[in-house]
């Protein structure tokens, strides 16, 4: 085996937002026998930091359903598929027409912006206290 791929939220993270001490002694197992470890989660990237803790794991991570690899040891983007701006405020819209009673909207993730010539998402430059990701997460809820 060469690879470990995990689900987080409802596989090892359970409902208390922890992992068992079975469980990380499974991927400590893992990696020390070579067996790369990758977590693929829908979460965004700035969720990860609990996880990083908790399981020590420096190795890479799928985040924002696949739309982000992130590099755990150094908080860098690996690579990244953004949506283009008009493609997120056409979902947006899409939501807002098809479930009534529940608004929906977006916002850039952290260390990125949109950039008005191509629409599309741009990461910002890097400072010490904010990491990379991609452009955004839309979200609908009632509200």
């Amino acid at each position: 085996m060469r690879m470990v791929a995990c689900d987080l939220d409802g596989t090892i993270v359970g409902r208390d937002g922890r992992i068992s001490q079975r469980t990380l002694d499974a991927l400590t197992a893992c990696e020390r026998l070579g067996v790369h470890v990758v977590f693929v989660t829908g979460r965004p990237t700035r969720w990860m930091e609990p996880i990083v803790e908790m399981t020590g794991h420096q190795g890479l991570a799928l985040c924002g359903n696949g739309a982000v690899v992130l590099n755990l040891a150094t908080g860098d983007v690996v690579s990244s598929r953004a949506l283009a701006l008009p493609t997120v405020v056409a979902v947006t819209q899409r939501l807002r027409e098809r479930i009534p009673g529940r608004r929906s909207r977006w916002r850039p993730w952290p260390g990125t912006g949109v950039s008005r010539r191509t629409g599309r998402c741009i990461r910002r430059p890097r400072t010490p206290t904010r990491r990379r990701s991609t452009c955004c997460s839309v979200t609908t809820r009632r509200w």
